[in-house]
């Protein structure tokens, strides 16, 4: 049987409706196209529908069919072969692309690391948002350096703390932590409550962390002297707050005689994420759309996803509850039990992260020889 020219025209003929990425609801124009078409073709094509000239300055983002969205991710210069590889999400194939037009060159800024960094002055209460763009092999020294072009410091010998926060405030330096002994530790102080679900007790972080020098063979009593007067908490209130050491969620409480430094194991403090001091004390604080445990979820499971998933699951686990809807199911495909796991926070930019990583966890499983074993989104 000989196809005709327009048969086979009608099989490869995709209608992709566009968006662009600052209004990703709403349609800007759509374009006729073939599902055999280049990465060079679409973007020329795009181009040519905007009045670009230059059509290396398109990126392009793919649409997820779960969420409705556009993907986190965008796609790379000449990083799909063509036209059905942008559309297609996992076993679903979309009619959506996002576009956006870029100052530079796409793969000139492939070699930069853009950088988004809120600049928090000591002396006013006025936050600025500075868009940095570097080569990606550069250190946190040259980020540094490009900043203090762009800022105004509150004098020219002030220093420069460069963090990865999530709601969190930047401090200054403490002078005690420029001055580190050999046997001295900085360490994650985290505030915490405690809640009970299906008989099962839950530790829940709010608040603002900090960290904190502690000493050789300081006691607890030294260090809750210290904590007292930088939070300013009134001695009525203190007395109230108590206080543990806590590993992958579990707190085990301190007494004043306790040394503090004998808890914490020798290791980078700006990854170990899954031991901190906790102060349990009640929370007053307005409540926010994304608590701070929420932030711990995520970067548990950025600094974990690498290693073991027994680990990843235990550390879900604190963050999850086992109820209803909106969920996401575990299964073991060789006759295991299901358990479906509840959200805590059901915010759909949320469930879009979890959905995303637990993808992420499925491919380790089969990395591992693990088929059969993985997550699916309800």
């Amino acid at each position: 049987m000989l196809w005709s020219f327009i048969e086979i025209f009608e099989i490869v003929r995709q209608v992709v409706h566009f968006r662009s990425l600052e209004r990703p609801k709403e349609d800007d124009f759509c374009l006729e196209l073939s599902k055999v078409h280049s990465y060079d073709e679409v973007v020329e094509r795009v181009a040519r529908r905007i009045g670009l000239d230059d059509p290396t300055k398109i990126r392009l983002t793919s649409h997820n069919c779960y969420s409705q969205q556009p993907k986190p991710q965008p796609i790379k210069y000449r990083g799909v072969e063509h036209l059905s590889d942008m559309l297609v999400h996992y076993n679903q194939t979309s009619d959506i692309l996002y576009y956006e037009v870029l100052d530079i060159p796409l793969p000139e800024l492939q070699g930069l690391k853009n950088l988004k960094v809120a600049f928090h002055h000591a002396t006013k209460d006025e936050v600025v948002i500075h868009n940095i763009r570097l080569p990606k092999q550069s250190t946190v020294g040259d980020v540094i350096n490009v900043l203090k072009t762009k800022v105004e410091l509150s004098h020219p010998n002030a220093e420069i703390r460069l963090l990865e926060v999530f709601y969190h405030k930047i401090y200054k330096i403490p002078e005690e932590e420029k001055n580190l002994g050999p046997h001295d530790r900085l360490i994650h102080v985290y505030h915490f409550t405690k809640e009970t679900a299906q008989n099962q007790m839950q530790v829940q972080n709010f608040g603002e962390p900090f960290f904190l020098v502690i000493h050789e063979g300081e006691t607890l009593a030294e260090v809750k002297g210290r904590i007292q007067k930088k939070l300013q908490v009134p001695d009525e209130e203190f007395s109230k707050w108590k206080f543990a050491f806590l590993s992958m969620g579990r707190p085990e409480y301190l007494q004043d005689s306790d040394v503090v430094s004998s808890r914490f194991q020798r290791r980078d403090v700006y990854g170990a994420w899954e031991q901190y001091l906790g102060l349990e004390h009640s929370d007053n604080t307005p409540k926010r759309a994304y608590a701070v445990h929420q932030v711990r979820t995520v970067t548990h499971l950025r600094s974990q996803l690498k290693y073991t998933t027994r680990l990843e699951l235990m550390i879900l686990h604190q963050h999850i509850s086992y109820t209803e809807h909106p969920s996401i199911s575990t299964w073991n495909g060789n006759g295991g039990s299901e358990q479906v796991l509840q959200l805590k926070d059901t915010s759909e930019a949320h469930i879009e992260f979890i959905y995303v990583r637990f993808c992420r966890l499925y491919y380790s499983f089969s990395d591992v020889g693990g088929e059969g074993r993985g997550f699916s989104f309800i």
